[in-house]
């Protein structure tokens, strides 16, 4: 939770000057929007919270297929909230959303690795399907958010993640700071801000496809992992990649 804390107040940092000096301050906000922009703010530190936390009980491995399920959840929030998509680009996306799964399951699916889960990985798998949920919550909120723009919208989920996670934990540990990892934070929070970013900017004609495509960080992962640390990649991991990438050209040629 230490560098969750640090993550959330550098993010804080960033983007609320930014807001303020692009944006200036919002006014005439709708209700609704509002309330989605609270929803957003809660669900991404409960999201980012169950995250972290999952992945200290459980390996990597097992848990980031299940948080990477957030793009099929957040798909079918938004056509339950009354979105459409094409028969096609459906049956498109959820090849996608099987092609990422298979390909962020490092350890063998039928050999012990996700079915003979410990205690300890069922509740690691368990947080890691809350974290999913309230993720893909965050998407559906954030997309709605569309007077407030993309940095209050960062911002505000920023300043809730802060006065629920940064001040108590900072305050807790001293202020203690996260040693030589300040590297690997700063590029978290650069990602992240990035990321969420670029994700609104590309909801402005719903959230359902570019959740899915936006879960493609675990396949993109273990790309980067085969080309860039020489890691053997799996059968199954391969066939994800292939799933994934067909899947994601027929998205592109149905909705382009």
């Amino acid at each position: 939770m230490l560098a969750l804390a640090w993550v959330n107040l550098a993010a804080l940092v960033i983007v609320l000057p930014a807001a303020l000096v692009f944006d200036g301050i919002p006014h005439d906000v709708p209700r609704a929007e509002v309330a989605w922009v609270a929803i957003y703010g809660f669900a991404i530190v409960g999201a980012l919270a169950a995250a972290f936390k999952s992945m200290t009980l459980g390996p990597v491995g097992l848990v980031s297929p299940v948080i990477s399920t957030e793009g099929a959840f957040a798909t079918l929030f938004g056509l339950a909230l009354g979105e459409t998509v094409g028969g096609i680009t459906g049956l498109a996306l959820g090849v996608i959303v099987i092609g990422i799964v298979l390909s962020a399951i490092d350890t063998d699916p039928l050999g012990g690795g996700m079915l003979a889960a410990t205690a300890v990985n069922r509740k690691a798998l368990s947080i890691g399907l809350a974290s999913a949920v309230l993720f893909a919550i965050t998407l559906v909120a954030a997309s709605r958010t569309d007077t407030l723009g993309v940095l209050w919208t960062i911002a505000i989920g920023r300043i809730v993640g802060v006065l629920l996670i940064s001040i108590p934990v900072l305050v807790r540990e001293r202020f203690r700071r996260p040693g030589g990892a300040w590297g690997m934070l700063g590029i978290n929070c650069a990602g992240d801000l990035a990321g969420f970013s670029l994700f609104i900017l590309a909801t402005e004609d719903g959230v359902a496809v570019p959740a899915v495509l936006a879960s493609q960080y675990a396949t993109l992962t273990a790309v980067f992992g085969y080309f860039f640390f020489h890691e053997r990649l799996k059968p199954w991991q391969w066939a994800g990649v292939a799933l994934t990438i067909a899947g994601t050209a027929v998205v592109g040629a149905t909705t382009g």
